[in-house]
């Protein structure tokens, strides 16, 4: 079971060892800010995994809060952004150790819910059916899996209902600037976040079988209400390498432009970037956490703030959600891939 500890702001620069210790240790440390908890840096566990892959990339240069910045310039400047919607990951020596977000105070320890241990129950026996060779050191992985995912799904929850990021009214301004700049996939963007915003927060908010709507394939055909999908239970597609390749070396190509005082070129290239990650976000029913991420970076590149809190948000909320539920379109790698044994997974990297 993670742990957890709180510092205060004025102490994690001169805590920053401890700080990263504690992120190896797979604990969360919390930050306060005048005797309430407004940040959080999470271990390594709680990046969404294809967010980890966009940072293993040569062509992507994300944004990542160091040990060294930290012990150099102190974390407030970041926290800041934090409170305001605006997470970073987090990382020494080129490796990345976790992910600064906003929290609230940790809630204290309850009596388990008699539903969700029917639940648990429930599962081992379909694992102990589906795997009849499964030895006793898989029947636990499976088991320590679940209490994992139970942990994982609850951490963002209060901190990640999409209406308490940022307001419509400046999405739409940041939104109208890209229009602007001659975007002709703001329309497709607009839906996307509709989509995402309801069924984040019926995931989030609501007990029980959730039943909600979440296609973004629709989005490509003009369809303007997406009909509803039955959330069950489980993950979300990853978009293959090659699809975001070349939107990260647009970005790349962008910078490269700024630095020479081609500014034109810059927005081309960032605006091409742009429409290359719309159309991989939703080339799938399901969207990608680590698409979301990049987007979510290429509006803070051009500085439109409100827009990055909200992909980033998106981002994190989804990873949430999939950490509890299981989508129809999954089913069939799911059940293939549960007729395999399963092998403990490590939460430490």
């Amino acid at each position: 079971m993670a742990t957890h500890t709180v510092l205060p702001l004025s102490a994690v620069k001169s805590h920053v060892t401890t700080l990263f210790d504690s992120l190896k240790d797979d604990s969360t440390v919390y930050v306060s800010k005048h005797g309430r908890i407004v940040a959080a840096f999470w271990p390594l566990a709680f990046v969404p995994e294809t967010v980890r892959s966009a940072y293993s990339s040569p062509h992507a240069d994300l944004p990542t809060l160091t040990a060294t910045e930290i012990g150099r310039n102190g974390p407030s400047d970041a926290i800041s952004k934090a409170e305001r919607g605006l997470p970073t990951v987090v990382g020494r020596d080129g490796r990345i150790y976790g992910i600064l977000t906003r929290a609230t105070a940790p809630q204290p320890a309850t009596v388990p819910d008699p539903a969700i241990v029917g639940a648990k129950s429930d599962a081992l026996l379909d694992f102990q059916r589906n795997n009849p060779d499964a030895t006793i050191e898989d029947i636990m992985a499976f088991s320590d899996d679940l209490d994992a995912d139970q942990q994982h799904a609850g951490r963002f929850e209060l901190d990640l209902v999409p209406a308490n990021i940022v307001s419509d009214a400046a999405v739409a301004a940041d939104i109208g600037k890209w229009i602007s700049g001659g975007s002709e996939v703001e329309d497709v963007v607009q839906m996307a976040f509709r989509l995402l915003k309801v069924t984040i927060t019926m995931a989030t908010t609501h007990d029980g079988v959730k039943e909600t709507t979440m296609d973004l394939t629709t989005l490509k055909r003009a369809e303007l209400e997406p009909g509803p999908t039955l959330i069950v239970k489980g993950d979300y597609y990853i978009t293959p390498r090659a699809r975001v390749l070349s939107g990260e070396k647009l970005v790349a190509e962008a910078k490269k432009a700024a630095a020479r005082g081609q500014e034109r070129e810059a927005a081309r290239n960032l605006t091409a970037a742009r429409a290359v990650f719309i159309d991989a976000l939703t080339d799938r029913p399901l969207p990608d956490p680590g698409v979301m991420w990049h987007l979510g970076s290429l509006a803070l590149e051009v500085g439109h703030t409100a827009e990055a809190a909200q992909w980033f948000n998106y981002s994190l909320g989804w990873d949430v959600v999939c950490n509890y539920y299981t989508f129809p379109e999954d089913l069939p790698e799911r059940r293939e891939r549960a007729a395999r044994p399963r092998r403990r997974r490590s939460r430490r990297r």
